[in-house]
């Protein structure tokens, strides 16, 4: 009889967001809050410059936020005029959350992982995010260092 249970990203996110539903639930555990404030605040930074490149009028974007988690990319896109907003998460806690945080926006509970998350959203949907979405991967994998080098996490 086997006795290891198998990793469920769900059940994971669902318990740590629900004991903590801030960017420090989110964040790096082991290493602290200073270090995911730091970590947040830098992403922010690098968000707001980047995007520029790839987003000329906010207002009139429509943005798909994969794994919108406590709304850290939601916030960045509102405070940048987005009006149209659709963001999806794995976990009941997160979409709760952001649909009382930000009701002016559509939240669906969706695992993206291996569902036909394109058929569950609405048809007419534009996904502007999909180049922004692989630069955020790359914000959480590379940390640029002030002496230009990368650290990879």
């Amino acid at each position: 009889m086997n006795t290891e249970t198998k990793f469920s990203p769900k059940i994971y996110w669902q318990n740590r967001l629900t004991k903590d539903f801030s960017l420090s639930g989110a964040g790096y555990k082991g290493l602290g809050i200073p270090f995911n404030n730091w970590m947040y605040k830098l992403r922010k930074h690098i968000f707001l410059e980047e995007i520029k490149k790839f987003v000329k009028d906010p207002s009139k974007a429509y943005i798909l936020d994969l794994g919108c988690g406590t709304g850290f990319l939601v916030e960045l896109w509102k405070s940048l005029g987005v009006k149209n907003l659709e963001g999806v998460d794995i976990t009941e806690v997160s979409i709760k959350n952001l649909r009382k945080i930000y009701p002016q926006y559509r939240f669906y509970q969706i695992d993206i992982s291996f569902h036909q998350i394109f058929l569950e959203l609405r048809k007419n949907l534009m996904l502007l995010l999909l180049p922004t979405y692989y630069f955020t991967l790359l914000m959480t994998t590379d940390i640029h260092q002030p002496s230009g080098t990368s650290a990879n996490y």
